[in-house]
């Protein structure tokens, strides 16, 4: 079984286990098929600190779905989006319903990784933080690292094979995700990338990444207890 921690479609594809990206203000969450994992959160793009209640209660009533398995994708965007302040306060928001309903953090950060580190380190935080879409050098890879956070890579590092070489020497498997987010590509190839740079065989890989899912002791009891095991 292959992981796909965060995507945009919700197409099948065989063999894969995906985690489809819920955003919103879309509420309908019954349109999600029972059978399809989900994270819910507000976007930094459509973050308004006046709607925070509005927010809170949405992230109350998500979790209540059994296939919803992580919160987020939330963060802070310092390019796009409402100011920092703002998206900061929505963030923090996403991170205490994340601790309540003990669910992963799946986040959106683009020139605020130290905002994401400085807020992970001053709170009492447990479940996992996970940043996807990461792209940034790898001495930032080695600093979510060092402050307990994970990270998601996707469609970048196939196309910067020596970018992925070097963050594979920082990075070890147990703390690495892989996702398509918004791309068509085949989670697969991803895979396939990393298997190549470790020189492991397909089927090595995929014990080693699954892993990350089904051990307690590598990520979080509820995401273990929710994901289904691996074959």
């Amino acid at each position: 079984m292959l992981y796909n921690i965060h995507t945009h479609s919700l197409t099948k594809e065989e063999g894969v286990e995906s985690i489809y990206n819920f955003r919103f203000p879309d509420r309908a969450v019954e349109k999600i098929p029972e059978n399809q994992l989900f994270s819910a959160g507000v976007h930094p793009w459509d973050a308004r600190s006046e709607d925070i209640e509005l927010y809170r209660n949405w992230l109350d009533e998500a979790p209540q779905y059994p296939n919803c398995v992580a919160l987020g994708e939330a963060g802070i965007d310092a390019i796009r989006g409402a100011d920092k302040e703002s998206q900061e306060a929505v963030f923090r928001l996403h991170a205490e319903m994340a601790e309540k309903h003990k669910l992963p953090l799946i986040i959106h950060a683009v020139r605020a990784h130290q905002d994401i580190i400085r807020i992970r380190k001053t709170g009492n935080f447990a479940v996992p933080w996970i940043v996807h879409g990461f792209t940034a050098k790898p001495e930032v890879a080695e600093m979510y690292f060092r402050a307990g956070i994970h990270i998601s890579i996707g469609e970048f590092y196939i196309q910067n094979p020596e970018k992925l070489a070097r963050l594979l020497t920082i990075i070890p498997l147990s703390s690495l995700f892989v996702e398509t987010d918004e791309s068509e590509i085949s989670i697969r190839l991803i895979y396939n990338a990393i298997a190549d740079s470790f020189r492991l065989t397909q089927l090595e890989l995929e014990r080693s990444m699954a892993s990350i899912f089904v051990s307690p002791k590598k990520i979080s009891a509820p995401l273990h207890r929710k994901l289904p095991p691996t074959s």
